[in-house]
């Protein structure tokens, strides 16, 4: 498993209602539904991943999450989960916004662009880096509209008021305590609106 994965459903209640806003392939879902029976459905705006998350048995509505997310009822859901989706949407806030409405818990987990390695390259060759860790695409390439560090991240939770509930940083598969915007490629949070 996924060491990203096993956290998010270590994370997740039993008999919990989870929406999973770009759920790719199904696969995290499927994972949550066989460890935790929970009751999932997921957003994907992907043709090929709606098909491939319907193979796996798992509810999923093809569209633009930021276009249904609004529609949804006040705690309707007890956990969203945004995994690795929120650099690649065009209004970040409105999903984020809707999300801590909709649900009782958000759980993002999301690249960090202020990794070391992409530092380096930048400095050093002056060149926005195409393949480092889980980083892969070159720019013209790239699905991420709004790539953003783990600093950016949690001044933007400070700023908005927004709880951090419990942060979990990877560098790859390992844990990271010690500087997690310079070590870390990932980071993930359990978020709740602030009471």
């Amino acid at each position: 498993m996924r060491r990203d994965y096993e956290i998010i459903v270590g994370l997740i209640d039993k008999n919990a209602r989870v929406l999973d806003l770009g759920c790719g392939n199904g696969e995290l879902l499927a994972l949550l539904e066989k460890e935790k029976n929970i009751r999932g459905k997921g957003i994907e705006i992907n043709g090929k991943r709606v098909s491939e998350s319907i193979s796996r048995g798992i509810s999923v509505y093809q569209g633009d999450m930021e276009e249904v997310l609004p529609e949804y009822p006040d705690k309707s859901y007890d956990y969203i989960i945004i995994s690795q989706t929120l650099q690649e949407i065009r209004n970040p806030e409105l999903v984020i916004t809707h999300s801590l409405r909709v649900s009782r818990f958000v759980i993002v987990s999301l690249p960090n662009f202020g990794y070391w390695r992409i530092r380096l390259s930048i400095l050093f060759k002056g060149q926005i880096p195409s393949s480092i860790g889980d980083f892969v695409y070159t720019w013209y390439e790239t699905p991420d509209v709004h790539p953003l560090s783990i600093r950016d991240f949690e001044d933007y939770c400070k700023i908005k008021g927004i709880r951090i509930v419990k942060a979990y940083y990877l560098a790859h598969d390992r844990m990271i305590s010690i500087c997690p915007n310079l070590f870390a490629t990932l980071g993930i949070y359990m978020l709740t609106q602030s009471s």
